[in-house]
């Protein structure tokens, strides 16, 4: 019975876990939108091609490491 309680408790601990991981990966997508915004304005006020591509990989960086972050 005992053990029973303690599944319980851990499968709450780790659905809380999921929670704030969930809202975390949504504050993160907001961002990357907002990044991807970013990249575009950057363009429009003349950045160099070479500055915006390093600002592109970053972004690209950013969002394999949050589509990685999913695998979790």
């Amino acid at each position: 019975l005992n053990f029973i309680d303690e599944a319980f408790k851990l499968h709450g601990k780790v659905n809380n876990l999921q929670q704030k991981l969930s809202s975390t990966i949504g504050v993160m997508d907001k961002e990357l939108k907002l990044w991807s915004s970013c990249i575009v304005d950057l363009r429009l006020m003349g950045q160099t091609d070479e500055n915006i591509l390093l600002a592109n990989k970053v972004f690209d960086d950013a969002k394999d490491n949050l589509s990685k972050s999913w695998v979790y």
